[in-house]
Parts: C-alpha cells; sequence; structure tokens
C-alpha cells in the first residue's frame, strides 16, 4: 500500500485510448452503501491528470448522476481543449456499463510555467478607495512601507 490509504484506494490503472479501471473500496462509504461522491470525484480527477498535456487541476466539477459501489470501475477520459496554458478536459466514470459520475477539470502548470510569466509587474504605489453612506476610508501603500489608512465619517 502507499503512503496514504486513500493515494491506494483512488489509483487507476491506465488502459487503451484514454480508458483507464479503478476498483473502487468500502473504506470511502457514504450513506446505505453508497461510495463517497469526494472519493468518485478524486478517483475521476486521478484518470484525468494522467491524461492532460498539464498536470496541475485548478478546477473541477462533478455531476453526479447516480450512487457509485464499492467493485471495479471503468473511467473514460477526453480531452475537450487544449491551449498553451490551460486544458479542459471530461472523465466519466461507468460501473457495469451504467454511468456514475461526469466530471469536467480545467489543468495548467502552476509554478514556474506561462501563467506566471506573463503576470502584471508589482506597482510601487497602490490606493484603495471606498464609500458608503456613512463616511469614506482610503489606504496608500508605497514600496515596502506599510499601509496607511484614512478614514473619515460624514456629518
Amino acid at each position: 500500500m502507499g503512503e496514504f490509504a486513500f493515494d491506494e484506494d483512488s489509483r487507476v490503472e491506465p488502459g487503451a485510448n484514454g480508458e483507464y479501471a479503478a476498483e473502487l473500496t468500502s473504506r470511502w462509504n457514504g450513506t446505505r452503501g453508497a461510495v463517497n461522491g469526494g472519493y468518485l470525484l478524486a478517483t475521476c480527477t486521478r484518470a484525468l491528470a494522467l491524461s492532460m498535456p498539464f498536470p496541475d487541476p485548478i478546477v473541477i466539477s462533478g455531476f453526479f448522476l447516480r450512487p457509485g459501489m464499492a467493485g471495479a470501475a471503468t473511467i473514460r477520459t477526453s480531452l475537450v481543449r487544449g491551449g498553451r496554458t490551460t486544458a479542459f478536459g471530461e472523465a466519466v466514470l461507468t460501473q457495469q456499463g451504467t454511468e456514475i459520475i461526469r466530471a469536467t477539470a480545467a489543468f495548467a502548470h502552476i509554478g514556474g510555467s506561462v501563467i506566471e510569466m506573463n503576470s502584471p509587474p508589482e506597482t510601487d504605489r497602490i490606493t484603495c478607495a471606498a464609500t458608503s453612506a456613512v463616511g469614506s476610508a482610503s489606504s496608500l501603500r508605497s514600496g515596502t512601507e506599510s499601509a496607511a489608512v484614512r478614514f473619515s465619517t460624514r456629518t
């Protein structure tokens, strides 16, 4: 077994044409013997991570179509769209030919990626202001100085 039980239990084995095999365990059962939805989504994410051109999931959404049960499962993955910095994929987990969950996700490379190199430069001066019915506040920051905050009330 791996370092953590969850790592071992959410493991997927690659097959042909973007398909992965998984063995869902009863260790993560929720109500009435159904497998926990977060566990199902994590298993789909593991399969997607192996099939996407970027390693890091930045957003994932799951559509839980019916309860999953402990036992064999197949996850079919597909690349929906790939770009220079982000890829979008879909995973469909089935058991005995029946769809259990459909997951969509965006993957990127976090850390040292094109996204960081294209981020806007730091500014030397930041000013924020807010006004409400009872008064206004503003703050000013310059370089490494701590922020100065001014507040005034209307009378």
